[in-house]
């Protein structure tokens, strides 16, 4: 919370969960011409259901509570720990959003005595309270309702009206009494009737005597109790004969009334003691030591409070600083980031690191290029003819020449005359030349060598499923998986594309919750740029979980968005 500038139309301003600064109004009174006293609202707070506290459920996370069943809550209500088995410091949080009817956000993160995040375990146990402000008569005094009792065998109770019911006796509902001895045992009753008797008639009749332990008070015959007190009597006397008549209407009428008219001196003569006036005018009053103790405990808070003001701001130190702990300032951060986008060369570039699977390509693809340049030298390729085939059976290239033809290539009105051998293949009619794409049955046979270094071919794929996950919202943690697409689709996937704003790497795992498998790990960062083979079933659930053991890339992600597209 951040007092800033606190006037005599005091505004308050409160920091919310974004860090934006959201204004409430605040009420003040005058106190003298000096001081303005802020306006204080007490609340109550009561259980919503009295003995049944609410129990966690899976699902849940450090800011958000999944119950077991329906919880009855409204914003603002508060949750206090009953049990909790991870240990969590907080006694009591108060619920910022109602997620559903089973699930609500609390205002808060859960943490262990440590200061480190922990979430809700199943089992745990949490009270839920409203609050309820206090109602006063226009006198001031406390509006109160009904007496209630809580009532029931076994130690299960209800909350039961106290009722007197004068028609039919059996509705009523008696506030049960307990006479207990001074020693504190319970005394044995007979059904309706106390056996105690205080009466001075009788055949046995009771006495009860009040007294010093040597004189006692007299009653005489017309029953009363006799009382002389000379000192009493002569201060009375003596009080009467100060005490003057006063009229006590300010207005046109008339009230006498004997007493004492409490008046303040003042130029020009004596005024009553009456409204408020300058402390020089006032009477002296003590407070009581219980109002005392409360402002020396106001005095000091503000005190402390106004020790962290600088002008018209408050100073906040960072106590746990977090990631930013490693860092001096932003600029330093800055400066270890590219100063544009696009490509760069690769002293200007983030260092970053390829899958498993992206190196086993690269490698294949390194081996056959090694294998390819092999085959050059200068700037020609070397054939070697394994198979002669038709040339094993001609002596000279002039012998070929001579069985190689005059062609003309131009298949236009020009004539380009080339010689050489016209491929041709057999149809009705007369053969035509072997160009052009065919039906397999009017093309030529081809087979590739035995050696032959791999023909990368690329495949076509597309988006059949896209996900998403804020982890602002949704935590992920090395304590349970996180569902981020309960169902892929109908089409096989191939091959990702992930991005994920977090420095941790993250396990990717199929199937059920509570059987759920990893499949593959998700880099630092996720590798947006690149497509990630990968063969996923038709219709999988998807799950992701922060993979543990990794020292500073095993962090809870609690910040940030992870996104996949999935492709087939």
């Amino acid at each position: 919370m951040k007092v800033q500038g606190l006037a005599a139309v005091g505004q308050l301003y409160e920091a919310n969960s974004s860090t934006e600064l959201e204004l409430n109004n605040v009420t003040v009174q005058g106190v003298d011409k000096h001081r303005n006293g802020m306006d204080v609202l007490i609340r109550g707070y009561f259980e919503v259901t009295p003995g049944a506290p609410l129990t966690i459920a899976a699902g849940s996370s450090s800011i958000r509570a999944v119950f077991t069943g329906s919880h009855g809550a409204k914003r603002g209500d508060a949750l206090r720990i009953l049990t909790t088995a991870n240990g969590i410091e907080e006694r009591e949080f108060s619920i910022k959003k109602i997620i559903s009817a089973t699930e609500v956000e609390i205002d808060g993160i859960a943490t262990d005595s440590s200061g480190s995040q922990v979430i809700f375990a199943i089992g745990d146990t949490l009270q839920l309270l409203r609050g309820v402000t206090p109602a006063y008569t226009s006198s001031g005094g406390v509006i109160t309702g009904p007496v209630q009792i809580r009532r029931g065998p076994g130690g299960v109770y209800t909350d039961t009206q106290v009722t007197k019911d004068t028609t039919v006796v059996a509705n009523t509902i008696p506030l049960p009494v307990e006479i207990v001895q001074f020693d504190g045992v319970e005394v044995t009753l007979t059904a309706g009737d106390i056996n105690v008797q205080l009466s001075h008639v009788g055949a046995n009749p009771d006495v009860t005597r009040i007294g010093d332990g040597v004189e006692e008070w007299s009653i005489n015959a017309a029953n009363e109790g006799e009382v002389s007190d000379s000192t009493v009597r002569a201060n009375t006397t003596s009080i009467d004969g100060k005490m003057g008549s006063h009229d006590l209407d300010s207005g046109v009428g008339t009230e006498t009334r004997q007493g004492v008219n409490i008046r303040i001196s003042a130029s020009g003569g004596s005024i009553e003691a009456k409204a408020q006036q300058a402390s020089v005018d006032s009477i002296p009053v003590v407070l009581s030591t219980e109002q005392e103790t409360i402002l020396t405990s106001m005095q000091t808070s503000l005190t402390s409070l106004a020790g962290t003001v600088s002008g018209t701001e408050v100073q906040v130190d960072i106590v746990d600083g977090g990631p930013l702990a490693t860092e001096v300032t932003l600029s330093a951060i800055n400066t270890k980031l590219p100063a544009s986008l696009g490509q760069k060369a690769r002293a200007s570039s983030l260092a970053t690191t390829l899958s498993t699977e992206d190196i086993v390509v690269l490698t294949a693809i390194q081996t056959n290029s090694t294998t390819i340049a092999g085959a050059v030298a200068g700037t020609e390729m070397q054939v070697d003819i394994v198979d002669p085939g038709p040339l094993a059976t001609e002596v000279t290239l002039s012998s070929l020449d001579g069985k190689v033809g005059s062609h003309d290539l131009d298949s236009g009105a020009g004539t380009e005359t080339r010689q050489g051998v016209s491929l041709r293949i057999s149809e009705s009619g007369g053969s035509i030349e072997a160009k052009g794409q065919k039906v397999m049955a009017s093309s030529l046979p081809v087979t590739m060598a035995s050696d032959q270094s791999p023909i990368p071919v690329k495949e076509s794929l597309d988006v059949v499923h896209t996900a998403s996950l804020e982890n602002g919202a949704s935590n992920i943690t090395t304590a349970a998986y996180v569902e981020i697409s309960a169902d892929i689709g109908a089409t096989a996937v191939k091959a990702i594309q992930v991005f994920t704003a977090t420095g941790s790497v993250i396990k990717l795992a199929l199937g059920a919750a509570a059987a759920e498998v990893d499949k593959l790990d998700i880099p630092p960062g996720g590798l947006p740029g690149h497509i990630m083979p990968v063969a996923i079933p038709q219709n999988s659930r998807v799950s992701l979980q922060v993979r543990s053991g990794l020292g500073g890339f095993s962090g809870d992600v609690t910040t940030g968005i992870v996104l996949i597209n999935f492709l087939g």
